[in-house]
């Protein structure tokens, strides 16, 4: 999401594909950003990682005529949303991670 050609594919992916939620990795940008560039769709409510640099940043989409969010926690490599259904009232955990492999020794 770094560049506008990936900012309008994922605009474009949400419009064709109408998904309840969208996990993105390595969005390059910081969470501002990112919560910007999900406010255009209107249709959609989004909370970001701040990329480090010119790498990294993960990002999660949800649609907001469907899910609300009740919390959310982050670490470096995760970031954690607790939805809520808006028309069931059911509750979800939703992980997203991006994190380095361990190493070979």
């Amino acid at each position: 999401m770094g560049s506008s050609l990936k900012s309008n594919a994922v605009r474009d992916l949400l419009k064709s594909e109408h998904p309840d939620f969208l996990l993105l990795q390595e969005t390059k940008i910081t969470d501002q950003d990112f919560q910007n560039n999900v406010k255009r769709s209107r249709s959609y409510e989004g909370i970001g990682l701040s990329a480090v640099g010119a790498s990294g940043g993960i990002g999660t989409i949800w649609d907001k005529s469907k899910w609300k969010l009740k919390d959310s926690r982050q670490n470096k490599w995760w970031l954690r949303t607790d939805m809520q259904n808006i028309s069931k009232i059911e509750e979800y955990t939703i992980y997203n991670v991006y994190a380095p492999p361990p190493l070979q020794r």
